[in-house]
């Protein structure tokens, strides 16, 4: 589609660019995915145009066919071109699963390599083998069909009599078997793989004979532009915009500013809890443990029954251990058996591993390695105490394991593993790996067998983490080239390849690493078993590459299949390939251990734990019934009395009465009252207090004022106490009469539907005296004449009104906002002729209020 013959793809794109962007303007208008029937530049072509339209914003998918050959592609004069990433992300990638490690592709690859001697100018990469392979099965399927037809006493110069013959085939091929449905169509196996940051990510994969794909776990699909969100089958709008209002985007910027801004406010707490905490872990300095607090003891075995270093076996690849001077606290092996300093610091016994070198620089970047491994706090992970930085005494301190490493116990005939301890022992690193994958150290980087500790209770634990400030510039000249070369045998080969990027290690890497422990573990050997391969040649050939990758043999049948895939997917070549620790956790747990234990160490062990982690679920079930109990106690009491006033109750603190100088305070009752009363029953007149109350209730929790009391039908409420607000009680206790008059257009009586409930109110501002009175059911109560005066401002009210008192209207007009009107002259008892006013509405006060027609005259007051 977008190749011409004999031009080259890139001038040809310069010059066409135009005619391409409109064509895929176009297509995008009439759907949104896309397959890429193309190869090399081709696509390189097809996807600049996309990024450069836009296109790559998440609405559109982008599947490619067996193009896995692409990031060598770009790697052609890449500064031309724009980055993998930015051109590449997302992308779906569609290719044959061919088993590399069945012997007839085995065999194939050699008779190819023995022909390809480069003399055409090039070296056949692995790609080439695979889609050598896939042409070898074609011309064999040919062959299938036309020995089928000769034998058939049909001609094979028929070519729909040949191609007859192949429905229904299934024979061998060099890259699997090869099946032909009995309606032509090949059952193949696929690989679907997701595309990001350049590389390869395996996602899902299809089995032979199956028309589905099988997505793995906790697997992630990004698309173009870096979401994860699937691309819908079309436009938001719909392809013609009839699905979107004119409204909707207003609605969709106000939702995206409240979703940015909620963002930002996560990302700032995120950072502020990341800053605290490197501030918590570099101002923390109690790893330091000076060697004098260190009781050094003799060199002891650490357990004659389970240890025995790598050359103890006849046969075994290489040891590891090597006799040094014991006095500078080095390993020693004596006859095959390992020995260790120990020491005890503060009562506990301790494990001393010394650093080769003369001094540490504490700096940053050492304090904050140091503190983010003994955070680690797992119960597979061998808790780091702290580190002796002392000139010539450097070393690190950890708990002490008394049956030493798990390599020493694979090596050890005397001990008798059953597949019960293996699959204890795969569980636990797992677990500790999926935990030590998840924290801030994020990966281990030197794991092996002999770093992996097995205490008292055959319990595999993590240790030995990469600390490469802490180590920087140790010494490597105590073991000989021979045994480093044995260190690195558990090493990823793209670590070996290039050391200095993976300096900590990687994620990929300790699965690759878990790969050769797994091997142990089945075989009881050394890494790659018995081989007598010196440690550098198999270096070598991990490190170049072989195709077939170079791997230990492990014979089939030894352990259930299912652990065998796991180490095979584990040492993948290609990191991407390989599963996380999270992945191969859901496994193990799932298809190897089945939730069954057998052991008896094991099942007694599991069952004290369950006991122990039981009372400790019933513990804290009876400590959270007991803060929700108090809780309670404390919300009804807080509803009873102020909460500063209930607090100081609860300390025991005496409440002093108070004077508060301006507060506003506000009364109610139901016009009519007693003559409903007298006509329904006490269960109603109840019912309905509380209905109406709750509903005044959950009104006065949106305003800042405290509940009083109610008396029967009056209701009583006050702002600036006990916590003074200035002069905004009067503003908050007016709109509070606002919204409980406007409630009453909404509030039906149960017991007397048809009729309307009438609010009588009254308010008044001024001072005002406060204290607590009693000991049982203790009342906050309010004295003055203030309280009286807005008593009486309500009793001379009018239904459906607020009343409000001179006083009162002056500290609204001060705050603004609030429409009053006068109703003229009132007499008072105790207070004489004075002129009140209405509160009648309030600037951005929406609700609607009462009709006055419903208002019952003053004279009359009764309950319409």
């Amino acid at each position: 589609m977008f190749t011409e013959a004999g031009i080259d793809v890139r001038a040809w794109f310069m010059r066409n660019n135009a005619t391409l962007k409109t064509r895929l303007l176009r297509e995008a208008l009439l759907t949104r995915v896309f397959i890429l029937c193309a190869y090399g530049d081709d696509v390189i072509t097809f996807m600049y145009a996309v990024n450069q339209l836009g296109l790559n914003n998440g609405d559109y998918a982008f599947i490619t066919l067996d193009y896995l050959d692409m990031a060598q592609t770009l790697n052609l004069n890449e500064s031309e071109w724009v980055s993998k990433a930015s051109i590449f992300g997302g992308i779906l990638d569609i290719s044959i699963d061919v088993k590399p490690e069945q012997p007839e592709y085995k065999e194939f690859i050699r008779n190819i390599k023995s022909l390809d001697d480069g003399s055409h100018g090039y070296l056949m990469s692995y790609q080439h083998f695979i889609h050598a392979a896939l042409l070898a099965d074609a011309i064999l399927l040919y062959a299938v069909a036309v020995n089928a037809t000769i034998a058939n006493n049909v001609s094979p110069h028929d070519g729909q009599n040949v191609a007859y013959h192949l429905y229904g085939t299934r024979v061998q091929g060099i890259s699997g078997e090869i099946h032909i449905r009995s309606d032509g169509i090949r059952n193949t196996p696929f690989l679907l793989h997701n595309i990001r940051n350049s590389t390869y990510h395996m996602i899902a994969r299809s089995r032979l004979g199956s028309d589905k794909l099988e997505f793995f776990p906790n697997v992630t699909i990004y698309w173009p532009g870096g979401g994860t969100k699937i691309p819908t089958g079309y436009p938001e709008c719909g392809w013609d915009g009839s699905l979107c209002h004119n409204n909707d985007i207003y609605i969709t910027i106000g939702v995206s500013l409240v979703f940015v801004l909620l963002i930002f406010i996560i990302v700032v707490y995120v950072l502020y809890r990341r800053r605290r905490m490197e501030n918590d872990l570099l101002h923390r300095m109690d790893w330091k443990i000076p060697s004098s607090r260190l009781q050094i003891r003799e060199l002891k075995l650490l357990s004659d029954r389970s240890f025995k270093s790598l050359g103890g076996k006849s046969g075994s690849s290489c040891a590891i251990s090597t006799k040094t001077d014991a006095s500078n606290g080095t390993m020693l092996s004596l006859s095959g058996q390992i020995f260790t300093q120990v020491a005890v610091l503060d009562g506990q016994l301790v494990a001393i591993k010394p650093i080769h070198k003369a001094c540490v620089a504490v700096t940053k970047d050492v304090i904050m390695e140091i503190n983010q491994i003994r955070n680690l706090k797992y119960k597979t992970i061998n808790q780091l105490i702290g580190a002796c930085v002392e000139p010539q005494k450097i070393s690190l301190i950890a708990t002490y394991c008394a049956k030493g490493s798990l390599q020493d116990v694979l090596q050890n005939d005397n001990i008798k593993l059953d597949w019960i301890f293996k699959v204890s022992f795969i569980s636990d690193i797992v677990r500790g790996m999926t935990f030590l994958h998840d924290s801030p150290v994020e990966c281990h980087g030197r794991l092996k067998s002999s770093n992996v500790l097995v205490d008292n209770h055959w319990c595999c634990k993590i240790d030995d983490i990469s600390m490469p400030f802490f180590r920087a510039a140790e010494s490597t000249t105590v073991l000989g080239q021979y045994q480093q070369n044995c260190k690195k045998l558990w090493t990823a080969p793209e670590i070996l390849r290039d050391p200095k990027a993976y300096i900590r290690g990687s994620r990929k890497g300790d699965v690759y690493s878990f790969a050769l422990i797994l091997q142990e573990i089945i075989l009881r050997t050394g890494p790659y078993g018995n081989e007598a391969t010196d440690p550098e040649e198999i270096i070598e050939r991990v490190k170049f590459g072989e195709c077939p990758p170079y791997r230990p043999h492990v014979p089939n049948g030894l352990v259930p299949d299912v652990v065998t895939d796991i180490m095979r997917n584990c040492w993948e070549e290609n990191p991407t390939a390989r599963p996380s620790f999270q992945m191969i956790g859901e496994i193990v747990r799932k298809k190897v251990n089945k939730g069954k234990t057998t052991n008896i160490i094991d099942q007694m062990i599991h069952m004290l734990s369950n006991y122990a982690d039981h009372l400790e679920d019933l513990v804290a079930d009876r400590t959270k019934q007991l803060e929700d109990e108090q809780r309670k106690t404390d919300e009804l009491l807080c509803r009873m009395l102020p909460a500063t006033i209930a607090n100081d109750l609860k300390q025991g603190n005496t409440v002093e009465p108070e004077n508060y100088e301006a507060c506003t305070v506000f009364f109610s009752d139901i016009v009519g009252f007693t003559t409903l009363a007298a006509s329904s029953s006490p269960l109603e007149i109840v019912e309905f207090l509380n209905d109406l109350y709750t509903c005044f209730d959950t009104i006065i929790d949106l305003y800042d004022v405290y509940k009083v009391e109610t008396i029967g039908d009056a209701y009583m409420v006050a702002s600036g106490l006990p916590v003074r607000n200035g002069n905004r009680h009067a503003g908050e206790i007016a709109t509070m009469a606002l919204d409980l008059l406007a409630s009453m257009s909404i509030f039906t009586i149960k017991h007397r539907p048809d009729k309307t409930l009438q609010l009588r109110t009254g308010m008044h501002s001024g001072p005002v005296a406060a204290g607590v009175v009693g000991q049982k059911m203790p009342r906050y109560c309010l004295f003055g004449d203030t309280v009286n005066y807005a008593s009486r401002m309500e009793s001379s009210g009018l239904a459906l009104r607020i009343h409000v008192s001179p006083e009162c209207k002056g500290v609204l007009d001060e705050l603004g906002g609030f429409h009053l009107e006068s109703r003229g002259e009132v007499t008072m008892k105790g207070k004489g002729t004075i002129s009140t006013f209405f509160l009648v509405g309030k600037d951005g006060f929406y609700k609607e209020l009462p009709s006055l027609e419903l208002q019952a005259p003053l004279s009359q007051h009764t309950f319409k």
